[in-house]
C-alpha cells in the first residue's frame, strides 16, 4: 500500500475519531478506494478481454498465458471476496443484519452506526489463542502473494512491488524496547471498527492493484509470442 492511497488511509487512521470530522473523513477516504477500485476493474476487465481476443485469433498458440489470466483472476476473485465477507461479518457483528451500511452486496463504511467500537474487530480479528480470522486473513494474503512472485518471477520490479504493497512482515515498535509486532496486531489490535474496514478496503483494491500488474504482464508476454 505504498503509494498516494496509502498516504490517504494513513492519514485517515492517524486522525479517525467519533467527530462529525472524523465521519467526513471516512467518506472522503471510502471515496478514493471505491474510485480506485472501480478504475481498476475496468482495466483489468480490458485485459481479460485482450487475451481472450488475442486467442480467438490465433488459436495456435504455444503456451499456458490463458490459463494463467483464468487462474489470476480466479485466485484475486477469491482474496477480494473473502475479504468483502469479513467487512459484512464485522457490521453484522456491530450493527446488526439491519445495518444502513449493507446495501445489497455494496458496503458503505460510512454509514456504520459503531465505527468506533473497538470490541467487536479485538473479537471477531484477533479471538483468543490466535483463532481470530485476520490470522486467516494473513494465510490467505500470504498464500495469494507467493503465487504473484511465481508468475512474476523474472520480473524484479513486480517482485518489489508485490513485496511492498502485501509486506506482512513483522514490525518494529515505535517503542525501541519493545519487541516486535506480528502483522495482524499491528494492523489490527486497539484498532475502531472505522480504522479496520478501510483498512480491509484498502487491501482489496491492493489485491485488484497487484492483479492488475500481473495482467498486464501475462499480456506483455504473450504479445511477444505473437510477434
Amino acid at each position: 500500500m505504498k503509494t498516494k492511497l496509502f498516504l490517504l488511509v494513513f492519514i485517515f487512521a492517524a486522525s479517525c475519531s467519533c467527530s462529525n470530522q472524523g465521519g467526513k473523513r471516512i467518506l472522503s477516504t471510502e471515496r478514493a478506494i471505491y474510485l480506485s477500485l472501480t478504475t481498476l476493474k475496468d482495466k483489468n476487465s480490458k485485459g481479460y478481454e485482450s487475451i481472450d481476443l488475442i486467442y480467438s485469433k490465433y488459436p495456435e498458440i504455444q503456451g499456458d498465458f490463458k490459463t494463467a489470466a483464468a487462474e489470476l483472476k480466479q485466485r484475486s476473485d477469491e482474496v477480494f471476496n473473502y475479504i468483502q465477507d469479513l467487512k459484512k461479518d464485522l457490521i453484522i457483528f456491530a450493527d446488526g443484519e439491519d445495518s444502513p451500511a449493507l446495501l445489497g452486496s455494496n458496503i458503505l463504511i460510512y454509514k456504520v452506526t459503531r465505527l468506533n467500537n473497538t470490541s467487536v474487530p479485538r473479537d471477531i480479528l484477533l479471538g483468543t489463542n490466535g483463532e481470530g480470522k485476520a490470522y486467516a486473513l494473513e494465510a490467505i494474503l500470504n498464500d495469494y502473494k507467493s503465487f504473484l512472485k511465481d508468475i512474476a518471477k523474472d520480473d524484479p520490479v513486480i517482485i518489489d512491488k508485490i513485496n511492498n504493497v502485501l509486506d506482512l512482515n513483522n514490525k518494529k515498535s515505535i517503542k525501541s524496547n519493545e519487541a516486535e509486532t506480528t502483522w495482524v496486531d499491528y494492523s489490527f489490535k486497539n484498532k475502531s471498527m472505522g480504522e479496520v474496514l478501510i483498512l480491509l478496503y484498502s487491501l482489496q483494491n491492493d489485491v485488484r492493484s497487484l492483479e492488475s500488474d500481473i495482467l498486464a504482464l501475462i499480456n506483455e508476454n504473450l504479445d511477444k509470442t505473437v510477434k
